[in-house]
């Protein structure tokens, strides 16, 4: 099993079958008007935030490991995602 949500119980009662988004987006961390720099060069000195894990729309916090299975948990809910699953999205 790839995917655990919730209780024994309850994975049994839904579906197996679980859509998965990957979405990237850029934002814009710095703008200016070209002022004729002949170099062409801009230093940029922010901190971003990398990744960002979201269960049922929620910002979920760091994944807890438990036999092979990685755990993300939001207010609303959580889901397990097999470490192979979480391995191929990094």
């Amino acid at each position: 099993m790839f995917i655990k949500d919730g209780e024994v119980g309850d994975q049994i009662k839904t579906s197996a079958f679980y859509e998965m988004t990957l979405q990237q987006r850029w934002e814009q961390v710095h703008a200016c008007d070209n002022l004729a720099n002949e170099d062409n060069a801009v230093k940029v000195d922010v901190v971003v935030q990398a990744e960002a894990i979201r269960v049922f729309g929620e910002e979920a916090g760091e994944g807890n490991v438990s036999d092979g299975v990685m755990w993300f948990r939001s207010r609303t809910g959580g889901i397990g995602l097999s470490m192979a699953i979480v391995e191929s999205m990094r």
